[in-house]
């Protein structure tokens, strides 16, 4: 692992997740859905030069790969020093198949 990616996974503080919903779109209507919001708590000081929105995307997409395409994730990233909410994601449905 690279200096720069130790670094950005030490600068996880916390991560939980809650269940949520949420309405998404589909074919041919709208849908009120469960899923799991997961909020990560970092230290931006860890993503100095890095930038937080290309790690929190990665961990969006990862996470999506986890949940069934009935439900889906929603990364809500927060500050570990103030908790003041930095980046919000869309829900991602998810890409497992439940058959």
């Amino acid at each position: 692992r690279s200096p720069s990616s130790q670094r950005q996974i030490g600068g996880i503080a916390d991560i939980v997740q809650q269940p949520a919903t949420a309405w998404l779109s589909g074919n041919p209507f709208t849908c009120l859905v469960r899923g799991v919001e997961v909020r990560l708590s970092i230290d931006e000081e860890a993503f100095v030069g890095s930038g937080i929105h290309a790690f929190a995307h990665i961990v969006e997409r990862f996470l999506s790969l986890y949940v069934h395409a009935n439900s889906f994730t929603q990364l809500v990233v927060v500050s570990n020093k103030n908790g003041q909410e930095l980046l919000r994601c869309l829900p991602r449905s998810g890409d497992s198949s439940l058959l």
